[in-house]
């Protein structure tokens, strides 16, 4: 199945303070202040090739940084061709972040280099849509650095729990670079004795890889070896841009964590009619006033009872749109109300009312909430999804209702999170989720070790 293997990993010659100040979020989740931040710390943050800025030679510029670093002797290319076991260690973000003790959970991995796979051979597998303008910044940067600065993610079967032995034991016996940012802590362990090389080259031939988090860099792989075949290079599956850095986190692992991503919706009817919209939802939700104390506990029950739920937030923009159209409070709701929990009243109807994907796809609140009330009754299109046009994103509750506070969207919906079995149900099926359904918490720290594609002979 997989093909996953070893590789000659570059990495900072820095102590573990140092490194700290040298590693980096992913690109699509850095502002251009924390940019600014990060790059005045320390000029050889990784930041500077990960996230180009500039004008039209800003990829060219970020390439530069990578070349001039690794001659400098910044940066290091191992000896050896190497697996990394990748440890995160982070606060349970389920606790009140005021609390003095919050409980810690970590999650293991293996980073290697793994064969670009098509989707349809059915061995890496995706779960999400993707966008094609960060697809096209990857691969531009691709181009000009020949390297994998951040790794894709990916999740893999380990059922018997013999690869988080392995990992628990090698990490006994190696010592990581560490790197605390903010509250959690970062370590890589490179993995550099043949038999356990050997042992997990082996262990993933029969595994099917899951992408949780990086599907623009995937494709963006992809894109980039078929570039050069079609260009006239001879690119065999023994050259390094068959392959694209990977860390693989089994399945099963319980430090695993997923956030819900709430959607925000503008550019609505300035008289948007609330009184008919609530009433279509009625076909197929039932719906209750819930209040600001309440709405999240009554999400988290229904997550719990397996029940499609989420709460919708109108804000007091909201609820003065209401009064205009006189909704009867004895058939609908007060009109005073601005937060509503909608639950699914019957999955079977699901098969008619959606017209596409498995059962798996289905039965995912974000399907749900996209097919039947974005698509269907909103009127909210793919293409407009896509182009973020009525449609933007945040995992972060209070932003969403800020953003209808301060008037600068009509309403948001509030989610539960989508769980590890449906998001490898959903890859299994050949489904594809809609964008931004999943949000893999803590994200992979950028620049622990970074995967430099050899010069061609």
């Amino acid at each position: 199945m997989a093909v996953f293997v070893p590789f000659k990993g570059v990495r900072y010659d820095a102590d573990d303070n140092t490194l700290a100040e040298l590693v980096c979020p992913p690109y699509d989740i850095i502002s251009s202040t924390e940019f600014a931040l990060l790059r005045g710390n320390n000029p050889d943050n990784i930041v500077t090739v990960e996230l180009p800025v500039g004008g039209d030679n800003r990829y060219e510029k970020s390439a530069g940084y990578l070349r001039d670093m690794m001659n400098e002797g910044t940066l290091k290319r191992d000896e050896k061709a190497m697996y990394y076991i990748y440890q995160m260690e982070y606060p349970d973000p389920s606790a009140s972040a005021g609390k003095k003790h919050r409980k810690m959970l970590s999650v293991e991995g293996i980073v290697g280099r793994c064969f670009l796979e098509p989707f349809e051979n059915g061995v890496v597998l995706p779960h999400e849509n993707t966008l094609s303008k960060a697809k096209e910044d990857r691969l531009k940067l691709l181009e000009a650095s020949r390297a994998n600065i951040s790794s894709v993610y990916s999740l893999f079967n380990d059922e018997q729990g013999e690869i988080l032995k392995l990992i628990k034991k090698l990490m006994k016996q190696i010592k990581p670079q560490s790197v605390k940012y903010g509250e959690e802590t970062h370590r890589i362990y490179p993995v550099s004795d043949d038999e356990s090389i050997e042992l997990i080259r082996k262990t993933f031939t029969d595994k099917k890889l899951y992408i949780a988090d990086g599907h623009h860099r995937y494709e963006t792989g992809l894109n980039y070896k078929k570039q050069l075949i079609e260009s006239g290079v001879n690119v065999t599956d023994e050259d390094p841009e068959s392959y694209i850095m990977m860390t693989c986190v089994p399945l099963e692992h319980p430090g695993l964590t997923v956030l819900p991503t709430h959607r925000i919706i503008k550019g609505q009817d300035p008289y948007f009619p609330y009184e008919r919209f609530f009433n279509q939802c009625r076909d197929y939700f039932d719906i209750v006033v819930v209040d600001t104390e309440t709405a999240q506990g009554y999400l988290d029950a229904c997550h719990k009872n397996g029940k499609c739920a989420f709460v919708m937030y109108t804000g007091g923009k909201g609820r003065r749109k209401m009064n205009i159209f006189g909704i009867d409070r004895n058939k609908v709701f007060d009109p005073n109300a601005n937060i509503f929990l909608m639950v699914l009243r019957d999955r079977s109807i699901l098969d008619s009312a959606i017209d596409e994907g498995g059962h798996a796809y289905k039965n995912l609140d974000v399907t749900i909430l996209h097919k039947l009330i974005l698509e269907n009754i909103l009127g909210i299109d793919k293409q407009d999804m896509a182009a973020g046009k009525s449609l933007t994103y945040t995992r972060d509750t209070t932003e969403a209702i800020d953003y209808v506070d301060a008037g600068e969207a009509d309403f948001a919906f509030l989610l539960n999170p989508t769980t590890v079995k449906e998001i490898s149900d959903v890859a299994a099926e050949g489904d594809r989720m809609p964008q931004k359904s999943t949000y893999f918490y803590p994200k992979l720290i950028t620049g622990l070790v970074i995967n430099v594609m050899e010069e061609r002979e």
